[in-house]
């Protein structure tokens, strides 16, 4: 819709000072043509319609602004600016629910992030048009960041003409549990001189709705962090100590009783002894995470005990002891998985996770290089073989969404039934070879008694096209 002004009054003595006395009344206007009337240079879009009234003194050469005005939005009042602006500026702010959408504009709030919520505040603006600063004590309610509901956001905000903003906010989720941000920006040079962010105690909980796969997660921070330099590339130094009794992620088992500490300087995370435990299994973690390096960001050990595996065809315990190097989303892991107890069928068979078939693009996509070195009861096991691995270790590698296996796998015990006859392993070896598709070499020599008579096997060849004969 269009604007329309009723504008009245009378400006005096035309060929001298040319006084002004004139009033501008709307119930349908829009700030940026009152901007632009003011002679008001804003760098970016202020399209909001408003009612209201302003009467204007003074002279032409010095004109004086009385401003009693509400901006409007969905037919209601969401900002109200009263007093004056002549040589000095005195208006006091007021906003009622204001939607933060409203405020993603070039030059304003510009982020990829999905975010909601309503912005009430009251302060003032006062100095002149060349010298001015916003004080505002500020109230955000109703606010999700991608997907997490937080609590109100209190605070006071100063923004001054130079670009400095300073700001003291606090998230307070319960009694002594808190996150309060405290320091200024440097808008024009986009550069942080420095912020304090200080973690009380604060749980975790409302995160997993980050993510459809995290059923469950408790947990809390506290610490302290300090922000410097480029606002999109800030330096962080701080502390924080993790804890995390719970987390419930969609097909492996829970991770529980994780605690340790969380180092932060300029360009890493050290994670010192990071310790929990992963079902019945326990964890430690310790490394470095590079968030200023997207190419060399994980730097990580981890060892662990007693885990359970239990995917396609492999299923029983193992401790890895392993390493995440590289990048952010396509990190290498690679080292030692100690199995026992543990059972592997004939068809090696590695399906993809429900989560892995549906995901047009995975966050990560690892490249796994592990070693999968037997130690007590491990066997290779099927319908009508069974045996157990005594020596021998194989290197699992999973690469461009392609599993292969290279090694040898040796035994001398075990048994194979063939044709209602059962063959005790004299000995057998499976070899993976490279381009084998993970299809093994087998030899194998078995024997059997029957009438009397030792009844010899031989198994040559590749698992999908075996050569069998006998000899007695």
């Amino acid at each position: 819709n269009s604007s329309n002004y009723l504008i009245s009054g009378n400006v005096n003595d035309i060929r001298g000072e040319q006084s002004l006395n004139l009033s501008i009344n709307t119930d349908r206007g829009n700030a940026r043509e009152i901007l632009a009337f003011m002679d008001y240079n804003i760098p970016y879009s202020v399209n909001f319609p408003f009612s209201g009234s302003l009467k204007i003194g003074g002279n032409t050469a010095q004109p004086e602004f009385a401003v009693d005005l509400a901006v409007i939005n969905n037919f209601s009042n969401i900002m109200e600016i009263q007093g004056n602006i002549a040589q000095q500026i005195e208006l006091t702010l007021k906003g009622n629910q204001v939607p933060l959408s409203l405020l993603n504009m070039p030059g304003v709030l510009e982020t990829d992030l999905a975010y909601e919520g309503d912005l009430n505040f009251a302060g003032t603006i006062q100095g002149t048009r060349e010298d001015f600063e916003v004080n505002l004590d500020t109230e955000l309610t109703e606010l999700s960041i991608i997907g997490i509901q937080l609590s109100e956001i209190r605070g006071k905000v100063s923004y001054q003409s130079t670009g400095r903003l300073e700001f003291e906010q606090t998230l307070n989720q319960a009694a002594e549990r808190s996150i309060t941000a405290d320091g200024s920006l440097r808008l024009n040079e986009r550069f942080i001189p420095e912020i304090e962010i200080a973690v009380n105690n604060y749980r975790l909980n409302q995160i997993a709705n980050i993510d459809g796969n995290i059923n469950r997660l408790s947990g809390e921070l506290d610490g302290n962090m300090t922000l410097r330099g480029e606002m999109l590339n800030p330096q962080i130094s701080g502390n924080m100590d993790l804890n995390l009794p719970n987390l419930a992620i969609e097909g492996i088992a829970d991770i529980t009783e994780v605690q340790g500490q969380l180092a932060f300087d300029e360009t890493k995370i050290t994670l010192n002894e990071v310790t929990g435990k992963f079902g019945e299994g326990n964890f430690q973690i310790t490394g470095n995470v590079n968030y200023m390096n997207q190419e060399n960001f994980w730097e990580v050990r981890f060892k662990g005990q007693n885990f359970a595996f239990n995917r396609g065809s492999f299923n029983g315990k193992y401790n890895p002891d392993i390493r995440i190097l590289n990048e952010f989303r396509s990190p290498l892991i690679f080292g030692d998985l100690r199995i026992y107890d543990f059972v592997v069928d004939s068809e090696l068979n590695w399906p993809a996770s429900d989560s892995e078939a549906t995901a047009e693009s995975a966050l990560f996509t690892p490249q796994l290089k592990l070693n999968l070195i037997p130690q007590k009861n491990v066997f290779f096991r099927s319908e009508n073989i069974d045996i157990p691995v005594e020596e021998g270790s194989l290197q699992l590698n999973y690469q461009n969404e392609e599993l292969t296996f290279l090694g040898d796998l040796r035994s001398s015990q075990g048994s194979l039934d063939y044709y209602n006859n059962k063959f005790l392993i004299d000995n057998v070896t499976a070899t993976f070879e490279k381009y084998s598709e993970s299809i093994p070499v087998i030899h194998l020599v078995g024997n059997t008694v029957a009438g009397g008579t030792n009844i010899f096997i031989y198994v040559d060849g590749p698992a999908d096209n075996l050569n069998i004969s006998f000899g007695a």
